[in-house]
């Protein structure tokens, strides 16, 4: 295809598509990938957007790391692992490394374990809940024990934190489009609200670091111990812990909730799931995903329908041809694991639930699965969250009935934002598994 004839999604409007793009940005993707194919550009504003949907073409994209560079968050959300590059990515990725070492993981299972099994427990008593919302709790619970080391019990404000997490990811996706919206000059009190939402953060992680100095030791590395061991000032400190809290919170509690979702959805995997749950807890990360190996299908196929984490934006740092575009300098390029995970040549039947397609993806291509990412900048927290969600799964699953609306449940869809979010919760009652 030569370069006269990619495919640009014309408009006159001064600001491009951006009216069609915000309301459902993944709609906008799949309409315009049945219209044009797998690659085509259109325009944000002033910023032209490329857009390439093919494996090949995200394997370019990623792993051409000096030409698409990483840019769009940095100048507002500071420099940390997500936004930085070169020697410095090297150097900060290195400094949290110690945190999400296999010998690390391996020694916070029986934590993960005990905690997820506490809150199956608690569940056992006829009692309706709001998923995510329960979700939100479970996995703050946990993140309160491997980022700071101390209990529920000991203190902590969970609600407190979760409204912040999700109000700065709120003024995080607003800051991000900015420069997208018709009129940018009205938007301007939104940078406000992001910086004033980012110092209320700080000051309630300043308070969790000050009670993690008094909590018992861990029998393994907390992401304190990793950041007090570093020479980073506080201001530093600050941007990795609300880079990992970020990166790591949501996108595990969204991946959940829409495995959860799909399980009750087919409910004949809730049985194998509970089946494989009478195996008990091993002590290895690895022995763990090898011991429920349909609760981990289960969860593959969930992310692939619904991956927490939706796009990924880079910009060109020079000129580049791609798939016949020609791409200038800091024009934007944009893949999307929303798009790829459901691509007709790569996967058969894209839009059912089948857990199944995991159980051997020797024949996979390498970029047409990539829900944390892929290359150098694969997620850090991938094998965190990966445990995280098993063991979490397994034993809700292993020890509560679930009854609920199924209108209620047909009626939620993703909103694509930091993360791909349900429209509504879902209210569930729960009972004793028989």
């Amino acid at each position: 295809m030569s370069a006269v004839s990619f495919p640009h999604i014309k408009t006159m409007a001064p600001w491009g598509h951006a009216r069609q793009f915000a309301p459902d940005p993944v709609q906008f993707l799949v309409k315009n990938q049945k219209l044009y194919g797998d690659s085509f550009s259109f325009r944000l504003g002033s910023k032209k957007v490329f857009f390439f949907a093919h494996p090949d073409q995200v394997k370019e994209v990623i792993e051409k790391s000096k030409i698409f560079i990483k840019s769009q968050t940095r100048t507002s959300f500071g420099e940390s692992v997500l936004t930085s590059e070169g020697e410095s990515w090297k150097r900060l990725r290195k400094e949290s490394q110690p945190f999400f070492s296999m010998k690390n993981i391996d020694a916070m299972v029986p934590d993960i374990d005990q905690i997820t099994a506490q809150l199956a427990a608690d569940l056992r008593s006829d009692k309706e809940i709001q998923l995510h919302h329960f979700l939100d709790l479970a996995i703050e619970r946990i993140l309160l024990k491997i980022f700071f080391g101390f209990e529920q019990n000991q203190g902590s404000s969970l609600a407190d934190l979760t409204s912040k997490i999700y109000h700065l990811s709120d003024q995080l996706i607003k800051m991000t489009l900015l420069p997208f919206q018709p009129k940018p000059w009205m938007h301007f009190g939104g940078i406000a609200k992001f910086y004033k939402s980012m110092g209320s953060f700080y000051d309630l992680t300043d308070d969790l670091v000050a009670r993690s100095k008094s909590s018992p030791q861990c029998p393994y590395t907390t992401f304190m111990s990793v950041l007090g061991q570093g020479s980073q000032s506080k201001d530093k400190q600050h941007v990795q812990l609300l880079t990992f809290i970020l990166a790591g919170f949501e996108t595990t509690v969204n991946g959940l909730f829409w495995a959860f979702l799909e399980l009750l959805k087919n409910p004949e995997y809730l049985d194998k799931i509970r089946e494989e749950a009478k195996t008990p807890t091993p002590q290895t990360y690895l022995e763990v995903l090898n011991a429920y190996p349909c609760t981990k299908m289960c969860l593959l196929e969930a992310m692939r329908l619904h991956p927490p984490v939706w796009f990924r934006t880079r910009t060109a740092a020079h000129s580049a041809q791609l798939a016949g575009a020609s791409i200038q300098k800091n024009d934007l390029v944009w893949i999307s694991q929303a798009i790829t995970h459901r691509h007709p040549d790569f996967w058969s039947k894209p839009d059912i639930f089948q857990p199944e397609r995991f159980t051997d993806e020797r024949g996979f291509h390498p970029y047409q699965y990539w829900p944390f990412s892929l290359g150098k900048n694969i997620c850090q927290g991938r094998d965190i969250a990966m445990l995280e969600m098993v063991l979490l799964l397994k034993n809700v699953i292993s020890e509560c009935s679930f009854d609920y609306d199924k209108g209620e449940l047909a009626n939620i869809k993703g909103i694509a934002r930091v993360s791909l979010r349900p429209n509504q919760d879902l209210r569930v009652l729960i009972g004793q598994s028989s």
